[in-house]
């Protein structure tokens, strides 16, 4: 791939909306699209049966019964419909219209985006046509040549975006024009948007080739963004107010190192390990702590409840 964009496509990148209502930033294309992350949906609309039920009671609505809980009638299409992962289709993406909508579209706006589960899309281009081009970026060429599948998880969009150059970003972008999405970093809420002047090429495209300078940029983005979350969570800590974003942005990657010395590495156990280590820093600086940090057969998750336990036996003594 050539990474020189002086003759690439122009396409904006993603802008924060700040105080904008984003009811006021939807589309205003000719057709507006809901993309929908099945998994998050789902586990968001799950309600288990109270403790107290005589009878299993548990709610669990699939998407197509959320979606039609607004709108009975929405044309939709799954993006795993086709290929590999067609056995799991269900699973994947699902792509609704929602051009005239409006109840539709509030739903997205007021509830479906706290779940970080939906990307609102604007275009010229009929339902099919989009499905295709979405299609076709469900599976990504990684710079060593594997192959990954792209989950079109809201979150991940302004960092993803972002990262690629010009030239992919328009391949990526296609037909569309607009998008509009709330993305989720821990306590850290943002709605973003994307406006191009002009839509790109609706031919399918073969799939997208990573290059390794976008691959480090997706990975530092990421990771500037969980830096700063995390850092506002400590920030909130009572004993750690007094503290500017830059200096506990400084300790929490300190933090994340220490984590990845012991081998804490999936974001969810790194996020515990480093607000355990700011909340409790004199308990955390024993030699049983150390020593439960270092063991060498139980998982990460069970170090970290261990730990969890250790300082509730101290702060309990």
């Amino acid at each position: 791939m050539n990474m020189d964009d002086s003759t690439a496509p122009s396409t904006t990148i993603p802008v924060q909306l700040g105080d904008i209502d984003p009811r006021a930033a939807l589309p205003a294309s000719s057709r507006v699209y809901l993309l929908l992350n099945t998994k998050l949906l789902e586990d968001w609309a799950y309600r288990p049966s109270p403790p107290d039920a005589g009878v299993a009671s548990a709610s669990a609505p699939s998407v197509v019964e959320l979606i039609r809980a607004v709108e009975s009638f929405a044309p939709r299409r799954w993006l795993w419909a086709n290929g590999p992962l067609s056995d799991m289709e269900e699973r994947g993406p699902l792509l609704v219209e929602a051009t005239g909508k409006p109840a539709l579209l509030e739903q997205a706006v007021s509830q479906w985006s706290d779940a970080n589960g939906v990307i609102i899309i604007g275009t010229e281009v009929d339902l099919d046509t989009l499905h295709r081009h979405l299609g076709s970026l469900v599976h990504i060429t990684l710079p060593d040549h594997s192959q990954a599948t792209f989950n079109f998880q809201p979150t991940l969009l302004e960092p993803w975006l972002s990262a690629l150059s010009l030239q992919h970003r328009a391949q990526w972008l296609g037909p569309i024009q607009q998008l509009l999405w709330r993305t989720h970093w821990y306590h850290r809420v943002s709605w973003y948007r994307l406006d191009r002047p002009e839509a790109g090429s609706t031919e399918n495209q073969e799939a997208l080739h990573l290059h390794p300078i976008e691959m480090a940029a997706f990975n530092t983005n990421t990771q500037d963004y969980f830096v700063i979350s995390l850092a506002e969570e400590v920030q909130a800590i009572p004993h750690c107010n007094t503290f500017s974003l830059e200096q506990l942005c400084e300790s929490v990657r300190q933090g994340i190192q220490e984590a990845a010395d012991v081998n804490i590495e999936r974001d969810t156990d790194v996020h515990d390990y480093v607000l355990l280590r700011a909340r409790h820093p004199d308990p955390m600086g024993t030699e049983q702590a150390k020593a439960i940090l270092e063991d060498p057969v139980e998982s990460a998750a069970g170090r970290l409840r261990n730990l969890t336990a250790l300082i509730g036996e101290k702060e309990f003594s």
